[in-house]
């Protein structure tokens, strides 16, 4: 009689834990991140020689510009060479989506380090609240 208690008793306890550990953790499932933390991405970037300066410009839909910066990346290689190789981006700048901001609503910014004889690739990334785009599309404009 002793032994059937003992044996009720444990089978209760290890139902009562399966049942915590069951519902105790709230909504199963693969974590889903938030819509909130996607950042958009440049899908328009273009790059235009000017003189002696390349002028990348760029649009975001995107109406608050509080807390918003752009990393600009650059790749310059040799027009002769490894054409197969793959670009060595570096990261060029870091700006204030106000201060780059045109009168037309875009976004722009001008490289003046520039060598002749170079190809220079760009790629533009969105930074919001700590958080990143994807890398915009890239450009590319050579330098004779």
């Amino acid at each position: 009689m002793m032994n059937l208690r003992r044996l009720v008793s444990f089978i209760l306890l290890v139902f009562s834990f399966l049942m915590v550990f069951q519902y105790g953790c709230g909504k199963k499932g693969d974590p889903v991140p938030s819509s909130g933390g996607r950042v958009e991405t440049v899908s328009d970037l273009t790059a235009y020689l000017k003189n002696d300066r390349i002028e990348l410009c760029w649009s975001i839909d995107e109406p608050q510009l509080e807390g918003i910066n752009f990393k600009i990346f650059r790749a310059a290689n040799e027009t002769s060479g490894c054409s197969n190789c793959p670009p060595k981006y570096e990261m060029l700048a870091e700006i204030d989506a106000k201060s780059a901001k045109t009168e037309q609503g875009t976004f722009r910014y001008e490289d003046r380090d520039l060598k002749r004889g170079l190809v220079y690739q760009y790629y533009v990334i969105v930074v919001k609240d700590s958080k990143c785009s994807d890398a915009s599309n890239t450009v590319e404009v050579k330098l004779e």
